[in-house]
Parts: C-alpha cells; sequence; structure tokens
C-alpha cells in the first residue's frame, strides 16, 4: 500500500501542478504571439515593399506625364506646357527621391532613373530650340527624346519588378506565418486544455487520496477508540493478550500476531497467546530469554524481512518465511514483553502507526493488570508458607462447591491442625515453629494432586480440598498426609510432628462451603479430642486406616 498524500501534502502538489500548467500555457502563448508578430512583421514589410512599388510607378506616371508635355510643347510651344513638364519633372524627383532610401540594390536602380531623366531633360531643352522649325528638324528631336525615354524608364520597371516579386514573397511569407500562428494557437490551446484537464483530474486525485486517507484514519480512530473501551474492561492478562492479538490481525491483512510476555521471576520469554503450528517458535520459545527478542531487548521495533541478512539477527523472527514486525510492550521505560507480528507483505504506513498505537495502549492495561495480579496474589497468599491464605481459602471452597454442584460430583474437604504446636513455639522458638509450618505446607502440596488445593486456614491449621472424591477416599487421602507428615524431621526442633485431621465430604456431610467447614471441624476436634495424630471421617468419630488404593499417591 503506497502512502496516502495528507491535505497540506495534497495542496502543495497541486500548486506545483499549477504552477507547471500556467508555464506550459505561458509558452505555447509566447509561441503564438511570437508567430503572429512575425506575420505582422511580414505583412508591414510587404506594405512598405508594395508602397515602394506604388511611388516607383508613380514616378514612371510623373515620368511619362513629363514626355507627353515634352511633345506637345515640340509640337505647339506654350509657357503653360513648359510648366506642366516642370511640375511633372519635380514630381518625378520627389517619387525617385524616397526610393534613395531603400537597399543599395534599390537605390542604385533610382539613381540611375534619376541620372537618365536629367539627360533626357538635357535632351529636351536641346529639342526646344528646334521646336517650330520643320518638320523634320521635329521628327529628329522627337527620335532623340524616345531614345532617352528608355534610360529612364528601364530602371523604373527593374525597380517595380523587384518590389512585385518582393510583395509576392512578403505575402507568401504572411501566409505561411498566419498558418504557423494559428497552427501555434490551436496546439497552444490544446495543451491548454489538456494541461488544465490533467490538473483537474491530477487534483481530484489526489483530493480522493486525500478523501480516503480521512475515511482511514476515522476508522482507525474508530477502532483505536473501540479497542480502548475493550481494554478497560478486560478481567485479566489473558484477556487482554488475546484481545491484543485480534486487534492487530484485524488490522494487518493476512497476519499472525503473538503477544510474548516477559516472566523476570524466571528470566523467560514466554508466549502469552496461541503459537502458529506451522512456525519454528515455538522451538524457538522453548529456552527463550528476554534478550533472546531483539525488540525487548533493545526496546524498541524490529523488522526482518525474508533472505534479509541483518548485522544483529533475532533469535526468534530469524529465518522466519515471511516478515516479521515486533513492537516491544513499554511501560515507564520498562519493556514487559512484545507483540510479534509474521505478514506476507511489507507494513504500509497505516498498518506500522495501528500496530505501534495498539501495542502502546495494552501496554499501560497489562501493567495495571499485571501489578493487580500480583497485589491480589499476595493478598491472597500466606506469607510464610506460600500457601494460599484463609481468604483464598474461602473463595477457593465456594467455587469448587459451586463446580461440584453443577457436574453432580462429590468434594473433599479436610481440616488439619498440627499437634502441639504451642509446645514447639514455647520450646524451641517461634523461628523454629515457622519453620515448622513451612515443613508442613511444602509437604502437604508435594503430597496431594495438581487437581486438589491445599491453603492455610489460619495459624497451625490447614485446609485440603479435594475435588471428585468420596469419603472413603478422601479418608485415606487423609490418612497418607498425617503419616507422610509423621516422618517431617525439622532442624532445630527433636521432636515428631504430628497433625489431627477431620474429613467431610460434599454432599454427603453437607451442600454447602459453610457447612462443609463446620462439619470438618467438628471431625477434626474429635480427632484431638480423641488423642491426636489420627484422622476422624465420620460423625460417630470412626478414625481411617491406612486403607489400599489411596487416590493421593
Amino acid at each position: 500500500m503506497g502512502q496516502v498524500p495528507t491535505l497540506d501534502t495534497s495542496r502543495s502538489r497541486i500548486a506545483a501542478a499549477s504552477i507547471v500548467v500556467v508555464v506550459l500555457i505561458a509558452c505555447a502563448a509566447a509561441v503564438t504571439i511570437w508567430r503572429y508578430e512575425h506575420a505582422i512583421g511580414q505583412g508591414n514589410r510587404a506594405l512598405d515593399t508594395r508602397s515602394e512599388n506604388i511611388r516607383a510607378q508613380l514616378a514612371g506616371t510623373y515620368f511619362w506625364r513629363e514626355r507627353e508635355a515634352m511633345n506637345e510643347y515640340l509640337l505647339t510651344p506654350s509657357t503653360a506646357l513648359l510648366r506642366e513638364v516642370s511640375a511633372n519633372s519635380r514630381g518625378f524627383d520627389d517619387a525617385t527621391r524616397r526610393l534613395l532610401q531603400n537597399d543599395p540594390h534599390d537605390r542604385a536602380l533610382a539613381q540611375q532613373s534619376r541620372d537618365a531623366n536629367l539627360a533626357f531633360l538635357r535632351v529636351f531643352r536641346q529639342a526646344r530650340r528646334v521646336a517650330g522649325r520643320d518638320v523634320r528638324s521635329e521628327a529628329r528631336a522627337i527620335d532623340q527624346l524616345n531614345g532617352a525615354e528608355d534610360q529612364v524608364l528601364r530602371p523604373l520597371d527593374s525597380l517595380q519588378s523587384i518590389y512585385e516579386a518582393e510583395v509576392g514573397t512578403r505575402r507568401a511569407e504572411q501566409s505561411s506565418a498566419d498558418t504557423q500562428a494559428f497552427i501555434a494557437a490551436l496546439i497552444g490551446a490544446l495543451i491548454a486544455l489538456g494541461a488544465t484537464a490533467g490538473l483537474a483530474y491530477y487534483a481530484m486525485s489526489l483530493l480522493a487520496g486525500v478523501t480516503r486517507r480521512r475515511e482511514e484514519d476515522r476508522r482507525l480512530e474508530a477502532a483505536q477508540a473501540e479497542f480502548a473501551d475493550v481494554l478497560q474492561v478486560t478481567e485479566g492478562q489473558d484477556e487482554t493478550y488475546d484481545l491484543l492479538k485480534r486487534r492487530v490481525e484485524r488490522s494487518i491483512a493476512g497476519a499472525r500476531a503473538v503477544v510474548l510476555n516477559r516472566n523476570n521471576s524466571e528470566d523467560r520469554l514466554e508466549a502469552a497467546t496461541e503459537l502458529p503450528g506451522d512456525t519454528d517458535l515455538p522451538q524457538h520459545l522453548q529456552a527463550a530469554k528476554p534478550r533472546s527478542c531483539l525488540a525487548v531487548r533493545f526496546g524498541r521495533k524490529h523488522e526482518e524481512s525474508p533472505g534479509s541478512d541483518p548485522l544483529v539477527a533475532c533469535t526468534l523472527c530469524s529465518g522466519a518465511a515471511a516478515h516479521t514486525t515486533c513492537e516491544p510492550l513499554l511501560v515507564g521505560g520498562e519493556v514487559i514483553g512484545s507483540a510479534l507480528v509474521l505478514h506476507p507483505e511489507a507494513l504500509s504506513e497505516t498498518e506500522r502507526v495501528t500496530l505501534t498505537g495498539a501495542v502502546a495502549q495494552a501496554g499501560p492495561v497489562l501493567a495495571n493488570l499485571r501489578n493487580l495480579a500480583i497485589a491480589e496474589f499476595r493478598a491472597a497468599t500466606d506469607a510464610l508458607t506460600g500457601l494460599p491464605n484463609s481468604r483464598a481459602v474461602h473463595d477457593t471452597i465456594k467455587r469448587m462447591v459451586a463446580q461440584a454442584s453443577r457436574s453432580v460430583s462429590p468434594l473433599g474437604a479436610l481440616m488439619l491442625d498440627l499437634d502441639h504446636f504451642k509446645q514447639i513455639n514455647d520450646a524451641y522458638g517461634h523461628g523454629r515453629g515457622d519453620d515448622v509450618l513451612a515443613a508442613v505446607a511444602a509437604t502437604l502440596e508435594g503430597t496431594v494432586r495438581e487437581s486438589d488445593f491445599v491453603g492455610r486456614y489460619g495459624g497451625e491449621e490447614f485446609v485440603v480440598l479435594l475435588p471428585d472424591t468420596g469419603s472413603e477416599e478422601a479418608a485415606a487421602a487423609a490418612e497418607k498426609i498425617r503419616s507422610t507428615i509423621e516422618k517431617i524431621s525439622v532442624p532445630g526442633v527433636p521432636r515428631p510432628i504430628t497433625i489431627s485431621i477431620g474429613v467431610a465430604v460434599m454432599p454427603d456431610d453437607a451442600g454447602e462451603s459453610v457447612g462443609l467447614l463446620q462439619h470438618a471441624d467438628r471431625r477434626l476436634y474429635a480427632a484431638k479430642g480423641a488423642g491426636r495424630n489420627r484422622v476422624v471421617w465420620a460423625e460417630d468419630g470412626r478414625e481411617a486406616a491406612v486403607a489400599e488404593g489411596a487416590v493421593l499417591g
């Protein structure tokens, strides 16, 4: 999953794209303007050339008028015709003078025509002398004028031909420039349209990405809020571990998560949730210590990919067929465990944030639950013997009575009391008395079954609860306990350690916890009254003999 742009990033990208579009449009407009200016320039030059051509034509017109006035003068001399000749000569002179401002070639032709006109005027002055004499003289003068005429008109004709050719060339260039300008304008319009459409599409894509990001953020926040709410009502560490596992697996596609717990008392790293069976994690965790997990060791996230060769490899993650990410559970700078995630693809930024957030939310809750469990354990544990105390005894017997009632199975209860314990304290001191209590507690824990319960009821009294055990089996179990304790040897206490036991069974003797303990207590006092160091398991004071096939072994 690619990174999704934020709103600020999208705005920056749209602004950059807008600048690019404006630059493209400006370039297209500049090219269009340049081509149009070129076309206009060509048109202006064509107009200038045409104006020069018109001046050349005008010069020719003045010359023809001058020539006609000369011819008429030679036929019928008059002052008016001379003035007309002078006026047309000045007009010719003005028209050709402007042509002298053109390029050198045109200037040379114009100057040649002007020089020829001066010569033509000299010929006319010579012809004036013979005007009105005779027909032959006039004809000869006219022939001279005709000869000089070609010298004037030939350069003008050349100029007109040049100018007409230039006008054609300028017009062709103007037409080409117009076409180029039109094409440039069309291309510019297409570029502007395409760039604008592209910008609009890009902006819509970015905004759609931002919208998706916002939706993802809202979903993420909702999921985090739901996770936080559920964390507040979890009833124990196991439930919280499972909740964290489900949260991570729901947030990362195809992921499998394992929550690891740091057991400081045993210096071990243990799986707090179910392990995937198709990995090497179960084998790696058999003798794993907290430092085996690099996330726990360094107190920061650790990631490995298939085929990677990190400088320091994690004992748990190395060799995995999938990508692995391990996030430490940190509380107040202390690492209490980690969340190890196996995922088929590298994590996206959103998945990373989700994983880190989920672990950060669960860490303090797990720490509080752990502290609460420790406090409850200490509150329910006798500090001297390590056995559950009187409070725990009452809670446990209520629970086991309820279970026995639901399963319609018997429950045996043994009430035990050390014989002459006051004498031991008085004779050997309370320290030795405490040693005796601790030795008896250890013996009881080593004698009963795993399903049985042993607790210190108070002083030198103990309670043993035997689920699925009837009267005779409970009596046999009590007798085995009594005989085992009788063999205890405590340093500094040179006397036998004995115990008296009262046995009661549910439902034979009572149907609830209080009555069951009361029956066991009455039979305990019966055992003491009968001489101590014995087991009483019936209301008639019958004592238990050592029975074969006792349930404790």
